[in-house]
């Protein structure tokens, strides 16, 4: 049955056969247009069957029904009723009537609190706790949103809305995950009904949600030069070793990333690339080697596999950086450096500091040692 306006209710709605009642929920002050007609068991509209309509129920005093408009006046419920004695059928529609809309609220946790301080993450780091808004009334009455809740992250943060194991949303939407995506200070804000409310988000620094590993040097991390046997020349030594990326929880290997190879002072080694596609970009004043910061792009060390164009061998994409034209290695060339004309030893250190997002820096200490200079035999 569909509701068409009529001034009074069917004489005698119980002997009429019932059809299953609607449901609609209205905010005080809203309006209505209800009908009333017979339909068919084909669908069928009968627009010559008489039906009445009116206000079966109100103890609340919640609505009133005119020339077919529906006005909520006051908080209750209510049911309207439309009949015909003729087709022998009636239907009912329940009115909820409730206050509006007049703030939204967050709550966290287990039990569920209010959320009245601001959301601190990390980038990249999600809050423990799904963020659930809520909207009440002026009164403080919890009210159930009449469409899904929208949200709106901001700049430095995202959202996601949880769903239930069917894939629909829980509680209409009103439930989310936050995670920190860029740094700075923003508002996540939820709107139901046309009424906002947000939450103030500050995202800092860098979630450590990732492991840098290196392996142990081929040549280890002590150098020795003889200053008796080559001078001022000696053979360059070399070094390299692995380094690979993974996730701190899982502990599963990251395929594919971008890794910052930096030394803190110039003399003593140097970082150099064979590989023109993975070559060093030079700080600053840095020249070729020294204190030269490798940068690498994901696009030019880690897009892989491709022909090296010497051997003919393939690179095969790997979670390790090469710096030096291999798919696994960061390879350090140290090269001694005279701080004195004398014939007493020297030496220096040079720190690797390697560093990846979501990762802490781990560093590495190389030393070169040039021994003193023995004297010639009489």
């Amino acid at each position: 049955m569909i509701l068409d306006p009529a001034d009074d209710p069917p004489e005698d709605p119980e002997k009429a056969k019932k059809t299953a009642p609607q449901n609609i929920v209205l905010r005080v002050g809203e309006e209505r247009s209800v009908k009333a007609a017979i339909r068919s068991q084909s669908g069928k509209i009968l627009d010559s069957i008489p039906v009445t309509m009116g206000i079966h129920e109100d103890d609340d005093e919640a609505i009133t029904l005119e020339d077919g408009v529906l006005t909520a006046v006051g908080a209750g419920s209510a049911i309207v009723r439309a009949g015909s004695d003729l087709a022998g059928v009636a239907g009912d529609i329940n009115v909820t009537v409730t206050k509006p809309i007049d703030k939204i609220v967050f709550m966290a946790g287990d039990p569920a609190a209010a959320l009245d301080e601001p959301v601190v993450l990390a980038v990249g780091q999600t809050h423990a706790d799904d963020i659930t808004a809520v909207a009440q009334d002026a009164d403080g009455n919890v009210l159930t949103p009449r469409s899904n809740w929208s949200w709106d992250a901001g700049s430095v943060a995202s959202v996601e809305q949880q769903k239930d194991a069917m894939e629909a949303l829980l509680k209409m939407g009103a439930v989310v995950k936050i995670t920190g995506k860029t740094t700075g200070d923003g508002e996540v804000t939820a709107t139901a009904e046309g009424v906002s409310g947000s939450i103030d988000v500050s995202v800092s620094g860098q979630a450590v949600t990732r492991r840098i590993a290196a392996t142990t040097s081929s040549a280890g991390n002590d150098f020795e030069f003889d200053r008796s046997l080559d001078t001022p020349a000696w053979d360059i030594a070399n070094t390299e070793f692995e380094v690979n990326l993974y996730d701190t929880i899982s502990g599963d290997r990251i395929e594919g990333f971008t890794l910052g190879v930096s030394l803190n002072k110039a003399g003593v080694a140097t970082i150099g690339a064979a590989d023109p596609g993975l070559a060093i970009p030079a700080l600053a004043g840095g020249g070729s080697g020294g204190s030269d910061l490798a940068a690498v792009s994901e696009a030019a060390a880690n897009v892989l596999p491709y022909d090296t164009g010497t051997d003919g061998d393939t690179l095969r994409r790997s979670g390790t950086v090469s710096l030096q034209g291999t798919a696994d290695t960061v390879e350090l060339t140290v090269t001694p450096t005279l701080t004195t004309t004398e014939d007493a030893a020297t030496e220096d250190q040079v720190v690797v500091t390697l560093t990846a997002t979501g990762a802490k820096p781990v560093r590495l200490l190389f030393t070169a040692t040039v021994t003193a200079a023995t004297a010639a035999p009489e």
